[in-house]
């Protein structure tokens, strides 16, 4: 298979526009696939690669690099080896820019996630965006947030798209629900996602032991890329019944699956940027408690979103977005198909072409 990734349509459009991407689409996530596919309609092509040097130091006509997660590159447990990273990264597209190739990056995280060095976190990025022409946040006060970290250029503001088109359950709810083993009357919360710190699993398995109720039941799934996020959440299950662990990677069917038979799906962030988990739950029509800032800030008072930042928020949370079930599911679905690849597209071309042309 060729490394090289390419995100052009049969015809493309009189005037196109060249970017160069990075990462290239993975099957795991459907996000660059969709943003690549929606730039091509929009007359902008795509080429990706497996590694950034090659996009970086070949030859090429195309004005833009359009970077997602550049934290991949720089992250190590060992500090010498962190700068050592750093240095290839920033190596490379000051390379870029100085054949003329201008950068933009899409901000899913403002840092990454359990970084094991957090001052030299900060210092990369605060490094990177002073360097990026183009920023995009996937809610608005992310603006606020990089221009702090030192961020002179232009912010597109576009929210993040839904995953109705690529998420599809196998059968009706109902029927998903007792293939799970989960009765009508059960009320069924879930934690869905790779088993990592950060995303506080553990505390809310430590809340729902001490608070819920014997109908009730959390559902923890996802891959355990961390042993020790994995033996956490274990120690504060403590052995209770409702709970069940569902260990390993989830296909796409499987994901739907999960997400449309639970009753509330409990963000537990110890700390987060964007959440593609909290879009794939409202697009399935499944409401929300998790922590009212960043990228949720905006669902506060919707009726599918409940705040819990405390443990002992949980139980309060969850009564409140699955008092009305029909009409918060309803709202949910409604609220997450308001954003689209093609407005995310639009807004990013519309950008670059702007500051191409200034």
């Amino acid at each position: 298979m060729s490394q090289w990734a390419w995100g052009i349509p049969e015809a493309l459009p009189a005037r196109t526009m060249h970017i160069l991407s990075w990462p290239r689409p993975y099957p795991a996530n459907p996000y660059l696939t969709r943003l690549t596919e929606a730039f091509a309609r929009q007359g902008v092509s795509s080429r990706s690669h497996r590694y950034l040097a090659a996009l970086a130091l070949r030859p090429t006509r195309a004005p833009w690099l359009h970077l997602h997660w550049p934290e991949w590159m720089l992250r190590d447990p060992h500090r010498a080896r962190a700068w050592a990273r750093a240095a290839w990264f920033f190596g490379l597209i000051d390379a870029a820019r100085a054949r003329g190739v201008r950068l933009a990056w899409t901000a899913h995280n403002l840092l990454g996630h359990d970084e094991p060095h957090y001052d030299l976190a900060l210092r990369f990025r605060s490094a990177f965006v002073r360097r990026c022409a183009v920023i995009h946040g996937h809610f608005e006060h992310a603006e606020t947030d990089v221009r702090a970290m030192g961020f002179r250029g232009t912010f597109v503001y576009a929210g993040h798209p839904h995953a109705c088109d690529d998420y599809h359950p196998t059968a009706t709810r109902e029927v998903i629900r007792a293939s799970l083993g989960f009765g009508s009357q059960q009320r069924v919360m879930l934690c869905f996602g790779s088993m990592q710190t950060y995303k506080g699993f553990d505390r809310v398995a430590r809340s729902f032991v001490a608070s819920a109720g014997p109908a009730d039941r959390l559902l923890i799934a996802g891959s355990t890329p961390d042993p020790n996020a994995l033996r956490a959440i274990l120690d504060a299950r403590n052995g209770d019944p409702r709970i069940t662990i569902r260990e390993g990677f989830l296909t796409r069917e499987q994901s739907a699956d999960l997400v449309m038979a639970a009753d509330v799906m409990v963000l537990g962030y110890r700390a987060f940027y964007t959440s593609g988990t909290a879009m794939l739950a409202l697009s399935m029509g499944t409401p929300l408690v998790g922590p009212p800032i960043h990228h949720l800030a905006a669902m506060r008072d919707e009726p599918f979103f409940a705040p819990f930042s405390e443990p002992s928020d949980l139980m309060r949370a969850v009564a409140r977005v699955t008092t009305s079930r029909a009409s918060a599911r309803e709202s949910a679905q409604a609220w997450a198909r308001r954003f689209t690849y093609d407005a995310l597209a639009t807004s990013l071309r519309d950008a670059l072409a702007h500051c191409g042309e200034a």
